[in-house]
């Protein structure tokens, strides 16, 4: 059965919208609960049901037995929620598995539908993924309960550092399930201000980021549909951390405490720290108690060999910082 996105707009409801509870109007029930009864549905460019769809579809509902009630509409609680898209016609598929015997009881309030409605039925076989093949010119009406339904924003945000450039990747959502709606593009901002909103694909190369220690840029992206942009997705922070000093050497000589490392390039400023046992509170002895200078490819600290204790060992680490305060 084919319900077409104008028939929805008619009823009263434009979209999108998250599809909660499904009914149909029973006048009579049938004489045999319905065994394994399911219902399907997803979007369709088709019009009708003239044509065969095998799917794929988003199983919505799925009951061991199925006993509907006689001259009310038959709402049914959906297990998993459909997001219809606002904009294409909706498919929906009804299937159950052999009842004790053939009869005709049971009827639906319907209505008249050219190609409306297409079949398929067996006295022997489950029919569930069976080509239909038999066609009528009506359908049942059928009543949709719609939730609000937030555009899905993308998921699962990350980036990495590559040179002076930033790259992002991210998932397409999936809140809805299978019929989640496929964005047209993606919107990529960087600190507020957008960058792109016109990329296709879930991953992106801010060449322009200009990384360096200092810098820190926050992204977010967000999809946008026909309907409009969702909310941001998580957001990520590129920076560069100032590396650990590395090959530090300590010495003693004409009474001067000197300690040194591999100078790291584009980093100008770095912290001494002092205290009197490993698990103690080290404080920034650099700039109080010594000065700094640059020998070929180290970097030295200097102090008074007076600084140190002759009753306690002390224990020295070295940080590269951009803010020294």
């Amino acid at each position: 059965m084919v319900y077409t996105a104008q028939e929805l707009n008619d009823a009263g409801f434009n979209g999108p919208g998250l599809i909660t509870q499904l009914g149909f109007f029973v006048q009579s029930p049938p004489i045999h609960p319905l065994p394994s009864f399911m219902i399907r549905m997803k979007h369709t460019t088709a019009s009708d049901a003239s044509s065969h769809d095998p799917g794929p579809y988003q199983t919505v509902l799925l009951l061991s037995s199925y006993a509907p009630s006689a001259n009310s509409w038959n709402m049914l609680n959906l297990s998993e929620h459909f997001y219809w898209n606002g904009i294409d016609n909706i498919l929906v598929d009804t299937v159950f598995n052999r009842v004790p015997s053939f009869n005709t009881s049971g009827q639906q309030r319907i209505f008249d539908s050219p190609t409306g409605l297409r079949f398929a039925r067996s006295d022997s076989f489950n029919q569930t993924n069976a080509t239909t093949f038999m066609t009528v010119n009506y359908k049942p009406q059928i009543r949709l309960k719609f939730a609000n339904a937030p555009l899905p924003e993308p998921q699962n945000l990350t980036g990495e550092i590559i040179d002076a450039g930033v790259v992002l990747n991210w998932d397409a959502s999936t809140a809805y399930g299978y019929s989640t709606p496929q964005p047209d593009f993606y919107g990529v901002y960087r600190n507020g201000e957008l960058l792109s909103d016109e990329v296709t694909e879930t991953s992106f190369f801010d060449q322009d980021a200009g990384m360096q220690y200092g810098i820190v840029h926050t992204y977010y992206i967000t999809a946008i549909y026909q309907q409009g942009e969702s909310v941001p997705s998580n957001s990520f922070t590129a920076q560069l951390l100032p590396p650990t000093p590395v090959n530090l050497n300590i010495s003693i000589a004409n009474n001067t405490l000197s300690i040194s490392w591999l100078t790291i390039p584009g980093i100008e400023q770095y912290k001494v720290e002092a205290a009197t046992n490993m698990t103690g509170v080290f404080e920034d002895v650099g700039n109080t108690l010594g000065e700094f200078t640059v020998q070929q490819n180290r970097t030295v600290w200097l102090a008074p060999l007076n600084y140190l204790s002759s009753s306690n060992m002390m224990f020295f680490r070295v940080r590269s910082v951009i803010n020294p305060n």
